[in-house]
């Protein structure tokens, strides 16, 4: 036996002397050449697989004596050495063998009185090493990932950039995409939106820009492609990917993004419902779902609050929030609170006027409440929205947070229309706040005749409001809406334009005028002198 066997042997580790030729072969062939080496027990274990099979032999060897030796015994012919044990239940052991083989240890899986044995400590050791290993490792490739985007984001694609078009051609590939701590089409579109915005502002060169742009938003769609022909790949991106990177793709104008079937498929799904849509409900479920919708118009707060409560009590109140919180049932709630509140504007226009607020008045009252609170709730959600995007390093802008809150959210048409009614209608409450509390008749009652007038320019504008919220829900007409905003645009500035000349040539006419009469004035006056 050489020394290295023997004191591997010594060591506690059954099975272990199967290694020795190997051993030897390396030059191991004694302690004292072991150790020159400078070498861990790492050459040991390097096999596991040898080593597994050698412990095997071993403990199967064991059994074989344990049988010899209690051969008469019926508990001890079921008995297992504590040694090694290849799962995690527990054997519990009623009767214990008079004397264990030489050659185990009697350890258990969580230790013995002894503690764990020389092989048990090792193998924790290998698998403690091998964690941190990974660690490291992990923390060495998020550390290059990090520093792989700052450089495409901050450097190579800023606005103060000095690189050519070659160079960043050379730099932008999908392999560099790829190697970032934002996920491929994430950054995709992130640098899709920088290039586009060098293309404006580098001349000659801006067609340069522009195609690689093309090449990498093409980039950023094929890796959607695959999804087509994979339905459960593709409710994956709809539920774990696609809800987080909207308002990205919305920020970074990511338009072809949004024409691709899995996202146009998953939005509706989204937009339906995933949880409804599910369950496969037939259409008189769905008719009743939408006139439940007119009770939920008045209930769906209070019932909001309730449900939120309960969900992890009652699968019910589960189910029924989800319903709560799908966003085509909101916007058939809200569809219906603007048609109320216009039906009752209507009503009042017809209505003569008084003093004392009416009933109508004070159901406005109460509908015009709720549509502050909602306004107020989506400034905030946008403001929320702001901050975690610059807190998970997605939004690199200085601005102040609560100006581009409020810039976005004027923005959109629809809230520049919901921000003038509420405007008009707090003038209206202040009029006729007063008029109630200081006037005594209607009669030459200026303040209550400008109260009406708002009232039927609030008219005006939500039956503008409630007329466009539903037809932009229609494929096509929704599309020619968005044609008709931008030519109004467009028509908009030649009014200004006209607005301008018009005033501009009457102050030219009319300067003309008084020096005609001034010098008329004073030739008359010299002729009669």
């Amino acid at each position: 036996m050489s020394e290295v066997k023997g004191w591997l042997k010594s060591m506690g580790i059954p099975g272990i002397e199967r290694l020795s030729d190997e051993l030897e072969s390396q030059g191991f062939s004694t302690r004292k050449s072991y150790i020159s080496k400078k070498v861990t027990l790492d050459f040991i274990f390097s096999s596991p697989k040898k080593l597994l099979l050698a412990e095997k032999r071993a403990i199967t060897q064991e059994l074989r004596q344990l049988k010899a030796e209690n051969a008469g015994g019926s508990a001890a012919g079921g008995l297992r050495p504590k040694q090694l044990l290849f799962n995690k239940d527990v054997y519990t052991q009623q009767t214990s063998p008079t004397a264990w083989p030489t050659t185990t240890t009697t350890t258990s899986v969580n230790g013995s009185k002894d503690g764990p044995s020389p092989l048990e400590r090792r193998k924790l050791e290998l698998i403690e090493n091998n964690q941190k290993k990974n660690q490291r490792n992990q923390n060495d490739i998020e550390t290059d990932r990090k520093l792989n985007e700052e450089y495409l984001m901050k450097k190579l694609l800023s606005k103060k950039n000095c690189f050519d078009i070659d160079t960043i051609e050379k730099k932008i590939t999908p392999k560099s995409l790829t190697k970032c701590v934002s996920n491929s089409l994430l950054m995709g579109m992130k640098v899709n939106y920088r290039l586009r915005n060098l293309a404006k502002s580098k001349g000659s060169e801006g067609q340069m820009f522009d195609k690689l742009a093309n090449s990498v938003e093409d980039f950023t769609t094929r890796l959607l492609d695959p999804m087509q022909s994979n339905q459960m790949q593709r409710e994956g991106f709809g539920y774990f990917i696609l809800d987080y990177i909207l308002d990205d793709a919305i920020e970074l104008e990511q338009k072809m993004f949004f024409t691709h079937p899995v996202v146009d498929s998953e939005m509706n799904r989204k937009w339906r419902g995933r949880f409804l849509m599910k369950k496969g409900l037939s259409k008189w479920t769905w008719f009743f779902l939408h006139v439940w919708c007119l009770f939920d118009m008045v209930l769906a707060p209070i019932a909001f609050y309730f449900v939120s409560y309960l969900e992890v009590y009652s699968l019910f109140a589960a189910q029924y929030l989800k319903y709560l919180k799908t966003p085509y049932f909101i916007f058939v709630r809200d569809s219906l609170s603007y048609l109320a509140l216009v039906v009752l504007h209507y009503a009042i226009c017809l209505a003569p006027s008084s003093l004392e607020f009416s009933v109508l008045e004070w159901s406005i009252l109460v509908f015009f409440m709720g549509r502050s609170l909602v306004e107020f709730g989506q400034i905030r959600l946008i403001v929320k929205r702001i901050k975690e995007r610059r807190k998970s390093g997605h939004d690199e802008t200085d601005s102040n947070i609560v100006q581009k809150a409020l810039s976005s959210y004027i923005g959109d048409h629809w809230n520049k229309l919901d921000v003038t009614s509420v405007l008009i209608y707090l003038v209206i409450f202040i009029l006729r706040l007063k008029t109630w509390i200081t006037t005594e008749s209607v009669t030459n009652n200026r303040a209550v005749l400008v109260a009406g007038y708002l009232y039927s320019f609030n008219t005006v504008c939500l039956t503008l409001r409630i007329f466009g919220h539903v037809v932009e829900t229609f494929k096509g007409v929704g599309t020619i809406q968005i044609a008709l905003f931008n030519i109004l645009q467009d028509v908009m500035t030649i009014v200004w334009q006209f607005t301008a000349a018009v005033f501009a040539f009457s102050l030219a006419i009319t300067k003309i005028y008084m020096a005609e009469q001034s010098f008329h004035v004073g030739t008359s006056s010299h002729l009669k002198l």
